[in-house]
């Protein structure tokens, strides 16, 4: 492994060895979309910026007013228990009938 440059985020100072990253593209690698427009971006290599952006969802239809109340209907629907849960607990019947 080799360093090509580097970065300090306190001082923003940005260095890179051109002849260097030059010799290794040419020998095959290949840069990261981000770090081949930022090596556009210093004109150490030629080319167009890519798009690094992630795309946008779609846009998802709106839902029309007539279904508004269909779709509010199973969220206003309760679940009842099948049977009634009493208000003791087991172990106090059991003591109560004994």
């Amino acid at each position: 492994m080799e360093v090509l440059g580097s970065y300090d985020p306190v001082k923003d100072v940005k260095e890179v060895k051109a002849d260097r990253v030059k010799h290794w593209i040419s020998v095959g690698a290949k840069p990261t979309p981000t770090l081949h427009n930022f090596l556009i971006s210093k004109k150490i290599i030629e080319g167009k910026k890519i798009n690094v952006l992630p795309r946008k969802s779609p846009i998802k239809p709106e839902e029309k007013k007539g279904d508004v109340k269909s779709a509010a209907a199973p969220a206003s629907e309760t679940k009842v228990p099948a049977e009634p849960v009493s208000e003791t607990k087991p172990a106090e019947t059991e003591k109560k009938s004994t």
